[in-house]
């Protein structure tokens, strides 16, 4: 049901914006850093004692997809579109140790056995931006700001687990593991960045975009939050009588 709302009203906001005289189509990719609101943990054994060696940071991630502009003001525009986006995590612990290797003589290696665990796990989402963006001025390089929200909805998630013997990945439901994992995950953004004009009617534009995450990854409330930094550039075509003004 929530899903069916969200896209009714990206739907109808196209169509609303859709009647302006002035609009633009963006082909976009960035490059992020996702991880959770709490990460570089460490973990503490049975005995108390810490284990510096264990934790979780960031990923690597990427976004690809198109906008849709549609002037508002003179140098307000309304931008939605569609992107497929990625977000997770990697946990690794190292300097692994297991009971079956502690003997009489104390620590005694197995090479069957793997001495340190990497798990990247990459959520993969629909992200549907709703986005209001104020331009500065008009001129061949003119710089902006971005503010908004953007759903993410949930499709799937590949998990690739690393060892000292080897490497495998699988795509699974993260669903099925995690309780009250939400399948919808709304974003606040917000971003800078400039347009340059390459041509009367072509730009091409750079931005960094911090997003957060409002709702949690489960509804635990103890759960962590989403977040991601990137560099989100692209190429832009635009149509409409206003993009036809001389720009100096």
């Amino acid at each position: 049901m929530r899903f069916s709302l969200l896209f009714t009203f990206v739907i109808l906001s196209t169509i609303v914006f859709g009647q302006t005289k002035d609009m633009s189509i963006d082909f976009i990719g960035s490059f992020d850093y996702a991880g959770f609101t709490e990460n570089n943990r460490t973990f503490t054994n049975n005995s108390g004692v810490t284990d510096l060696s264990a934790g979780q940071k960031g990923v690597y991630t990427y976004r690809v997809g198109a906008n849709f502009n549609f002037r508002i003001f003179e140098k307000v525009m309304f931008k939605t579109g569609i992107r497929f986006a990625s977000l997770g995590d990697n946990f690794y612990m190292d300097d692994l140790r297991w009971p079956s290797q502690i003997g009489d003589n104390g620590f005694e290696a197995e090479p069957s056995l793997p001495t340190y665990i990497n798990i990247i796990t990459k959520h993969r989402y629909i992200e549907v931006p709703l986005i209001v963006r104020y331009e500065i001025n008009n001129k061949k390089l003119s710089p902006f700001i971005e503010f908004g929200l953007a759903p993410h909805l949930y499709i799937n998630t590949k998990s690739i687990n690393k060892t000292n013997l080897g490497r495998d990945s699988q795509i699974i439901n993260y669903s099925e593991f995690a309780t009250g994992f939400n399948k919808l995950q709304l974003a606040a953004v917000v971003s800078f960045g400039a347009n340059y004009n390459v041509s009367e009617m072509v730009q091409a534009f750079v931005q960094p975009t911090l997003r957060y995450h409002i709702n949690r990854q489960t509804d635990n409330q103890s759960s962590t939050r989403f977040y991601s930094i990137g560099i989100e550039f692209g190429v832009r075509k635009m149509f409409g009588s206003y993009f036809n003004n001389e720009k100096v």
